[in-house]
């Protein structure tokens, strides 16, 4: 059971969920934006590779060879003093290059409402994973290890049911012309399949749960309070979006 656990953490490393979350929405172009669609998702996705897992786990692995870190389970709060805030600056980095990517003079000339751009769920993505490893970090110092595993999955699962929700409103017209293109998979378009989608993130975000606590890796507490400031800050941060620039 323990290695069956174990399996599951592994899969389900946070800095994957980010990863995933850029790949899927570089696949979303507001009013045609992205005029090279494939490059686009090219240079989005290789950056979110280097930034979001590359470049950290590296670190963890430097402090674990030089004995500051006793492994990169980053088990007590002392550590993730120090490791989370490296992430935070990487994802600092990320949402910062995603931004200049995507609202860049050419696009904004294209948009007859150039709020539009800033509005691009991908840039509200990179913001979400930035504000989760600020709130990471504040919990370290804080001296609660709160658990990132069930803060990143609840994150990406209530972000991804939105996006997906707004897309079963659409007829398939609606995805292919008008001021939201969606260049989702076609299977996507087919609001059962959607619902399948749900269902397995749901349930993954589960089996996640069910495996830190086998390991041990967290109290109740920390995984509950995980799962609810995931959720939280997700509403929070679509809501501080609109705000900026609507």
């Amino acid at each position: 059971m323990k290695l069956f656990a174990k399996i599951i953490t592994y899969l389900t490393f946070p800095g994957f969920w980010a990863v995933v979350g850029v790949y899927l929405l570089s696949k979303i172009d507001i009013a045609n934006i992205m005029l090279i669609q494939s490059k686009t998702q090219a240079k989005l996705v290789s950056a979110s590779l280097l930034l979001y897992i590359v470049l950290p786990m590296l670190f963890v692995l430097y402090m674990v060879y030089k004995k500051r870190f006793q492994s990169i389970e980053l088990a007590t709060t002392k550590e993730r003093k120090i490791a989370v805030p490296f992430a935070l600056l990487s994802a600092g980095i990320m949402y910062y290059f995603a931004y200049e990517f995507i609202v860049s003079k050419e696009n904004i000339e294209l948009l007859t409402n150039a709020n539009l751009v800033h509005l691009h769920p991908m840039l509200e993505w990179c913001q979400l994973v930035t504000i989760t490893l600020l709130i990471q970090t504040i919990f370290s110092f804080l001296n609660f290890k709160i658990s990132i595993h069930m803060l990143s999955i609840t994150a990406f699962t209530t972000f991804f049911i939105g996006e997906f929700n707004t897309i079963k409103k659409m007829n398939v017209m609606d995805c292919l012309v008008g001021e939201n293109i969606y260049h989702w998979p076609s299977f996507l378009l087919i609001p059962q399949n959607i619902n399948i989608v749900i269902a397995t993130l749901m349930a993954t975000t589960i089996l996640v749960f069910i495996a830190r606590k086998i390991l041990n890796a967290h109290t109740y507490q920390e995984l509950i309070i995980g799962s609810i400031v995931g959720i939280s800050i997700t509403f929070v941060n679509s809501n501080l979006l609109y705000i900026l620039w609507n």
